[in-house]
């Protein structure tokens, strides 16, 4: 079926980037914490890897990122009626695994940015952002994602950014449709030794 709502859509996705990115630098910046058994004499790489082995790995943390983005549209729908949620992998830029510079620049870990999901509701009026800020925070702090910020309340820019140990970003965005996106922290492929948490 085809989107009655595309201009939308993409206008939204827009004015959603700008708040969503500077919630990523600020994730990004973030202080890691060394295992407490690294070395002080260990190398940038070893201190790294140490960081990163405590992480699932990249696929694992995606398919736990994809039930938490799941719950939250089947939430929100059952709440607020606001329809049928759509995939729009292709209003994603490069979606493939990005490499995790700054933050881990000596190891070749791997962030994802998922694919957005959006669905096409009426008008999204200010008691109706106020559920989906308090549904989307409550969800999303049972599974980690614990820091964060409203970037706005204001009509026609709602928008809420969550940050969870790791360093993953889940934004709501919402005015005329609303949107969720959700970018991993950094991860380590399965390759190497499993996590320890």
């Amino acid at each position: 079926m085809r989107n009655p709502y595309p201009a939308r859509v993409a206008a939204v996705i827009a004015g959603c980037l700008l708040p969503t990115a500077a919630a990523l630098v600020t994730a990004c910046s973030s202080p890691h914490v060394v295992p407490v058994n690294t070395p002080d004499t260990a190398t940038v790489e070893e201190r790294e890897l140490a960081i990163l082995r405590q992480r699932p790995d990249i696929a694992t943390a995606v398919a736990r990122y994809e039930r938490l983005l799941t719950a939250l549209r089947d939430t929100l729908s059952a709440r607020l009626h606001w329809g049928q949620w759509d995939r729009g992998a292709e209003m994603r830029e490069n979606s493939l695994p990005r490499s995790c510079a700054p933050e881990f620049s000596a190891i070749d870990g791997n962030r994802v940015p998922l694919p957005l999901w959006y669905t096409a509701s009426p008008d999204i009026t200010s008691p109706q952002w106020t559920v989906a800020r308090d549904l989307v925070t409550d969800i999303a702090a049972r599974q980690g994602f614990r820091r964060g910020r409203v970037a706005s309340d204001e009509p026609g820019k709602y928008t809420i950014s969550l940050i969870d140990d790791d360093g993953a970003l889940l934004s709501l965005n919402a005015f005329r449709n609303a949107v969720l996106a959700l970018t991993t922290g950094c991860h380590l492929s399965n390759q190497h030794a499993p996590f320890s948490r």
